[in-house]
């Protein structure tokens, strides 16, 4: 028995597929999908919005507020299409496919395929996390698959990437296709239980952890927490936010994220869109005048995400960083959101600030090429230059013991680094 998935791609204009069933099972409506490019953009966002409604859809980065935004300001530097299914013409999936020549390793420049907001450059990148597909659960399955199957037959990509998506929505795919090679990152966080309370919160804590905040309270006290989920207000804390944050990183001689002209635009811009539909707030903990440190947190399916911070430099026994943070986690406990997420990245700040831990996954399909043959050369080449160096690195301080010994004539050496 099978059931009829109608595709059609505008790389070939007439790609058309049928998916096979087992014959035991249930006649299905066939699955219309269309691949849209530049033209019928409006066409397919209109499909798009129909069904985030319909679904009442929460999933924020793969929202049509979300998408459009990144659109208009990454989408002249990359080539996207948008891929509805329809069944009795009602739509019933939707994603962003991007095809990006972006993304280098080295001094090779990639042809990537991503699916939702990804491929832009590295330094200007909105590092798009809980990624998903917008669809009906019963319809997404078979929509990545499909999605995937015209993508496979496409010859012009060097790498399909598919971007800090959760295990569950991906890993049929990925079970489909073993090509994909894994990178899986932790996301700290804590979920809130019904009817939980600061104090419980912090009592789940390590004692280290607690006797961290404990004095920090103590050094800031009198401090007051914003929440800043109307637009004059998150904009106002926004600018506070990209001060300290800039100010943190250039004092470490790094340019920080806000140097990036696209990044900071597209966040200027979304921030309008998010906050005035409840999808994102900016978080404020201040002492009188003196702002400690800003929060921004996307509202993900009732999940506060602290997408970027800033903060105050750290004093000795006080840490600005660590009082914003808990008091943005307690904030969106008391304003009703189900858990708050550092989102990806290892770091023993994120660990012991939380109680639970989420997974993200980052897959790379690498197609054999020429371009590969080369980064893999390059890599062989760098890795045999280390060794050279770090094998005559010891042979110069077998033959010559003082060359590891610090010079204690001059300050700043390593036996001065030692002692402190």
């Amino acid at each position: 028995m099978l059931t009829g998935i109608s595709i059609t791609d505008p790389k070939s204009f007439s790609a058309t597929t049928i998916a096979e069933k087992p014959a035991f099972s249930r006649v299905e409506p066939r699955m219309n999908i269309t691949w849209h490019r530049r033209p019928t953009f409006d066409q397919a966002f209109a499909q798009w919005r129909d069904l985030e409604q319909r679904l009442n859809w929460q999933a924020l980065t793969s929202t049509t507020r979300w998408t459009q935004t990144w659109l208009k300001h990454y989408g002249d530097l990359v080539s996207p299409e948008i891929v509805i299914a329809e069944v009795n013409h009602i739509p019933v999936a939707a994603v962003l496919v991007i095809t990006s020549e972006q993304q280098f390793e080295g001094p090779i420049r990639l042809r990537t395929v991503h699916l939702g907001t990804a491929g832009e450059l590295d330094s200007d990148s909105a590092v798009v996390e809980y990624n998903t597909i917008c669809a009906e659960p019963a319809y997404q399955e078979l929509f990545l698959e499909n999605v995937m199957r015209v993508l496979a037959n496409r010859t012009t990509w060097d790498e399909i990437r598919l971007d800090g998506f959760e295990p569950r929505d991906i890993q049929p795919l990925l079970e489909n296709y073993p090509q994909f090679t894994l990178r899986q990152r932790p996301c700290y966080c804590t979920n809130f239980p019904p009817h939980a309370t600061p104090d419980n919160i912090l009592e789940q804590l390590t004692s280290q952890a607690r006797r961290a905040i404990r004095r920090n309270l103590r050094s800031y006290e009198g401090a007051t927490v914003e929440w800043g989920d109307h637009v004059e207000l998150a904009e106002e804390i926004f600018d506070d936010l990209t001060r300290l944050h800039q100010a943190r990183w250039n004092a470490e001689g790094k340019p920080g994220a806000y140097a990036s002209a696209p990044f900071l635009s597209f966040h200027k811009h979304l921030l309008k869109e998010l906050v005035a539909h409840g999808q994102a707030v900016l978080v404020r903990v201040r002492r009188g005048d003196e702002v400690i440190g800003c929060s921004h947190l996307l509202i993900d399916r009732q999940r506060g995400l602290l997408y970027q911070s800033g903060h105050a430099p750290h004093e000795s026994q006080r840490s600005p960083g660590l009082l914003t943070d808990w008091l943005t986690l307690l904030a969106c406990q008391q304003h009703g959101l189900t858990a708050f997420d550092f989102m990806a990245g290892e770091t023993y700040h994120k660990r012991r600030l939380t109680l639970d831990t989420n997974e993200l996954l980052w897959a790379r399909w690498i197609r054999p090429s020429w371009k590969r043959t080369v980064i893999d050369r390059l890599r062989d080449f760098k890795r045999f230059s280390h060794r050279l160096i770090s094998g005559s690195s010891r042979s110069t301080s077998s033959t010559n013991p003082s060359a590891n010994e610090p010079d204690q004539s001059q300050p700043g050496t390593a036996a001065e680094g030692a002692l402190s």
